[in-house]
This record gives structure tokens, sequence and C-alpha cells, in this order.
């Protein structure tokens, strides 16, 4: 059996939300690992990809657009779960003038400091209320 993790993968999760959050392609890129396994589910599509490059323009290409921009992280939460780090972020986002709220949530296993196997699912853009 794996060893638990460690702070320093919920770290690395902390990271990874973080910099997907501000679109920072270097802290991204520093947060992957070259050969990470990609899966994320929106509504209506699959997206899955083997590697660093192929991650990178899933997210920000298509989950995050050009018109897209995340205004907060409303929340967050990252923690171990044995041998991997489960974690969670609702984000504040205007995408085309027009505010929403996004929920996401994931898994992802943590090797030498980088992600390297991680399955996020999206809610999608939904409707912003506040309170």
């Amino acid at each position: 059996m794996d060893a638990p993790m460690t702070t320093d993968a919920v770290g690395c999760a902390q990271r990874f939300i973080t910099a997907f959050s501000s679109r920072d392609r270097v802290a991204l890129t520093a947060v992957l690992a070259p050969a990470v396994r990609f899966r994320g589910m929106t509504p209506g599509q699959m997206w899955e990809t083997g590697d660093r490059d192929g991650a990178l323009a899933i997210l920000l290409g298509s989950w995050l657009e050009p018109t897209d921009h995340v205004e907060a992280i409303v929340s967050q939460d990252a923690h171990d779960v044995v041998d991997r780090v489960a974690f969670r972020y609702r984000w504040r986002v205007r995408s085309n003038g027009v505010l929403h709220t996004c929920e996401q949530s994931g898994v992802a296993t943590v090797e030498d400091g980088a992600i390297t196997d991680i399955a996020i699912v999206c809610s999608g853009f939904r409707p912003f209320v506040d309170g």
C-alpha cells in the first residue's frame, strides 16, 4: 500500500487551484507533471489527455476561454485521501460580461511535487445568485 499523502500534496492541489483560477500558465506548468493523466467531465463533454500540453490546452483553451475571467475563488478545500488528494473550489466568474458561479471537484495523485494523475468534474457555468 502507498504511503499516506503529506501536506506537500495538499499544497500542490492548492497551487493548482490558484494557478488555474488566475490562468497562470507558468504556475500550471510547474504543478503538472510532463506525463500527467488528465480526465475531466463538463456538462455534455468528456475530456482526456495523457500529457501536460494537452491538459494545459483543455484547461486554458476550452474550460476557461479568453472571454472568461475568474473574479474570485469563493471557496476551496483540499485534503488527503490516503494516497491521493481530493479538492474542490467554487468560482465567481464573468464570461462575456455575464456573472456566473462554477464549481469543480476532483482527485489527484502527486509525486515528487507534481500532479501525475488528475480527474475533475465541473458544474459548468451556472447563473450567479448573490447570497
